[in-house]
């Protein structure tokens, strides 16, 4: 979502937070924007290639930028 403004962005991740929350629902979740799946959700699945490279909590990628940004 980064062609979207601040606040548009901060709204339509409140609206997607929030029936999770309240119903104890699950969100899969695509995006190239680990700053929103962080908001979203507590754990990601990195893909390349349509192969899974790493499923971890949300936090571990972002721990090692540019981790997966290399093909293998």
């Amino acid at each position: 979502m980064p062609a979207l403004s601040v606040s548009a962005r901060a709204q339509i991740l409140q609206l997607l937070a929030e029936p999770q929350v309240r119903l104890g629902r699950a969100h899969l979740c695509n995006s190239h924007d680990l700053g929103s799946v962080r908001f979203i959700s507590p754990h990601v699945a990195v893909m390349h290639l349509g192969e899974f490279l790493e499923i971890s909590e949300v936090d571990a990628p972002l721990r090692r930028p540019g981790h997966h940004s290399r093909a293998p």
